[in-house]
Parts: C-alpha cells; structure tokens; sequence
C-alpha cells in the first residue's frame, strides 16, 4: 500500500498542481517522478509518534522508522531513474559546446565559417551594427551589444556555451570579455587575439592566467580585415605530415612540444594564419601553445596574393595542402 502512494498518489498530485501552469507535459511527468518529497511526512511522522512514546503506546517507533524507510527508499528510486528518464523525456541539459567570439571582424568570420563547417555551433557579441549585419547575412547568429553588460551575456545563452574567443583589433578589451566570461559564467577555454608580441613574457603571462594565444601567433587584425573585405583570403585544408626524408620536421616535433615548441607564425608578410584545427571529429580554434601531431587537419586563411609564399612556408613547417576523400569514396573504401 505504501508503494501505491509513492508510485501513483503522489505523482498524481503533482500533475493535478501543476495543471495550470505553463510547464510542458514532459517536464510535469519529469517532476513527478522525482521531485523531492517526504517533509511533510516526516514532520506528521515526528509529531505522531511523540505523543504515541509519551502515554506509553506502542507503534511511535516503528511509524517513524517505516516513514523514514519509505523516504530513503523514494530518494534511492529517483536517483536511480532521474538520468534513463531525463534521456527517454529528451530533458538533458545541453552539452556546453558553444563557441562565443567577441567582434565580427578581421579574421572573425573565416575563423566561425571554419568552425561551424565542423560542426560547431558559433555565435558572435557584437557592438557595432553594421558588422553584426554582416555576420547575420553570412549565417551566423549574432547577439547585439556590450559583451560586459550582464543582459548581452544572458542573451548570448553564456550557460550553453564552452569556449571564448576575444577577436577585436583591441588586445585589452580581448581579455576582460574572456576572462569575465570564465569567472562569471564558467567557461572552460577561452583564447585571445593579440596584434604584436612587443613584450616577449606576454605569451607566458597569457598562459598563466588560464587563457591562450589564439591562432599561430599575433597577427595584424586590421589588415586582415582589409584583406577580407576585398576579397582576398581563401580557406584551405593542410594535413600535418612528418617528412623526415626531407629532413623539414623531425619525427617527434608533433609528440613533444617541449623538444621543438609550438609552431609560431615568423612569416613577415603575415601571409597566413592558422584558423582552426582538427584532431578527430571536430575542429577546435588554432591556439599558440598547440603541438600538432601526425594527420592533424587544420584549416588556414591564406593572403591569396602571397599564397605560393604562404603553401612554402607552411609546408617547411609540416603543413601539406590536404584533399578531402568523398564521402562516397569513403563508405567504398572501408567495406574492401
């Protein structure tokens, strides 16, 4: 009988409270099953059985044990089916593997263009209306405003998201917005755009403070910007490919940052930069302190003017223009 009340009574009467309420049948049934119960009928339980010890009578113990028992019974079963229910309810709370970056600008859209054909979701927080109009028509999602207005960053849905990104032509401003969003809203990466390495400890302090140098060094976002507004950049794949023969890496340069360091962009004409990389299924952004390793893909925004430079470069250092097999070919090639 005790079962029959905490199986069927209760969330009976759940579901009768909760009938004008504006929540949706799956979240109903949801709190039904397992929200918190046994106050009440502890405290009934504590008050009954005083009385009962008191004059002498039996049975105060044994109810309070039983009402108890049922109580830790109850918490155990929920525990028990809170996550196989939340998952046959579709009720989980989404993964936070969001990608927020901070200005529509200079390399901002080739790095969310090369991103989201990876599968990432990426939105931007933008101050100025006219480049948010330019990221909306290129397919982004874009909220509007001052990213260290409490208001702009719930609106940007900060608890979805997992990684940030400062890519404004203002270095100061790049970090305040991430490390606020990794303070205020916990945000597990976060990256920031730098102009110049003019202070030579600048990378380590980066690091320090939990953040990382975004793409393969600093580059110039202004002139980045021009080059993107003209017209003049193109994406591309390069696959990371140890050539020993030729004697351009050495064998372990992918395995051991700490032998041969990451890959810093020493081009002058800054002809290059690496937007993202991928190492799996999804691509993640380029970062300063990443070692790249044997069959890394990554895709990189070259000054089409400069790109016979750029392709030499990037192939000295490991990076081989890489062709994408077709998914047709791909599904003959694994049933040989």
């Amino acid at each position: 009988m005790v079962a029959g009340l905490v199986l069927v009574i209760r969330p009976l009467g759940v579901w009768i409270a909760t009938r004008r309420t504006k929540l949706p049948t799956r979240e109903r049934v949801f709190i039904g099953a397992i929200a918190p119960r046994g106050i009440v009928a502890a405290a009934i339980a504590s008050i009954t059985a005083a009385p009962l010890e008191a004059e002498g009578l039996e049975g105060g113990a044994a109810l309070r044990a039983l009402v108890f028992s049922t109580i830790a019974g109850t918490v155990v079963l929920s525990g028990l089916v809170v996550y196989p229910l939340a998952w046959l309810l579709d009720l989980r709370l989404p993964q936070r593997d969001r990608v927020a970056i901070f200005g529509a600008q200079g390399l901002g859209l080739p790095l969310a263009d090369a991103l989201r054909d990876g599968g990432v979701a990426v939105l931007f927080i933008e101050s100025d209306p006219k480049r948010s109009e330019v990221a909306e028509q290129a397919g982004h999602t874009v909220v509007f405003g001052d990213p260290l207005d409490d208001r702009t960053m719930q609106r940007a849905r900060m608890e979805l998201v997992g990684t940030v990104i400062g890519l404004t032509f203002n270095e100061h401003a790049n970090s305040l917005f991430v490390r606020e969003a990794r303070e205020a809203y916990g945000v597990a990466c976060g990256y920031v755009a730098m102009q110049s390495f003019e202070d030579p400890h600048a990378p380590r302090l980066v690091r320090r403070s939990g953040l990382d140098v975004l793409f393969d060094g600093p580059h110039d976002q202004a002139r980045w910007d021009v080059r993107w507004r003209h017209d003049e950049v193109d994406v591309e794949p390069f696959e990371y490919r140890l050539d020993v023969a030729s004697g351009a890496v050495t064998p372990d340069a992918g395995e051991d940052a700490k032998t041969n360091g990451p890959q810093t962009n020493q081009d002058p004409d800054d002809s290059y930069v690496m937007l993202t990389v991928r190492r799996g299924k999804r691509p993640a952004p380029f970062s300063l302190g990443h070692a790249p390793r044997q069959g890394d893909i990554a895709a990189v925004a070259i000054h089409r003017p400069a790109r016979q430079e750029a392709v030499a470069r990037l192939v000295r250092l490991g990076w081989h223009p890489h062709r994408e097999v077709p998914a047709a070919l791909q599904s003959g090639l694994a049933t040989l």
